[in-house]
């Protein structure tokens, strides 16, 4: 390539990068991130995230007894879990129920605990785990930890200050 044919090759990689930038989409500064989205994919390993058993009193409406809670994301600099964090509590107890809250963000569950979703895991037909409900709360028919009727937002307003996470083990 002559030196005349390398310019005009630059000259286009150069304008093309410019036109390129200029329809970049703008994100505005101090936006919040997108929401997160779980699926049952998502706690197909959480077994083997950093965990914390619990042999004590009730917390809520969780009943006494041993539990192991699973976390995947810490807790950032300023107190509150990162959006995308997930949290699974099994319960150890005779109905042997799995709970999740996960931080979707964007604002969901704004008349509760703002940013998270709940969600009670099983296991599905290949043994992995899957979502039997998830939301702002429990379905008809179903509940959370033993209240059906306040759901999961009436206790964890209580640990508002600890982004809304009621297990004293993660603050």
């Amino acid at each position: 390539m002559t030196g005349r044919h390398a310019s005009a090759a630059l000259a286009a990689l150069s304008l093309a990068a410019c036109a390129s930038e200029a329809h970049a989409p703008e994100v505005e500064v101090g936006a919040p991130p997108a929401p997160y989205l779980a699926f049952s994919d998502d706690f197909r390993d959480y077994a083997r995230w950093d965990s914390r058993r619990i042999d004590g009193a009730a917390e809520g409406s969780h009943p006494a007894g041993p539990r192991t809670i699973y976390v995947k994301a810490p807790r950032g600099k300023g107190g509150a879990y990162p959006v995308g964090a997930i949290i699974v509590k099994e319960m150890n107890t005779a109905d042997g129920k799995t709970f999740a809250m996960v931080k979707r963000g964007a604002g969901f569950n704004a008349t509760g605990a703002r940013d998270w979703e709940w969600f009670e895991i099983v296991k599905g037909e290949t043994g992995a785990p899957a979502i039997k409900w998830r939301g702002v709360g429990p379905p008809a028919g179903e509940s959370y930890g033993g209240d059906a009727a306040g759901g999961c937002n009436a206790c964890h307003a209580g640990a508002a200050a600890h982004d809304y996470v009621m297990s004293r083990e993660l603050w």
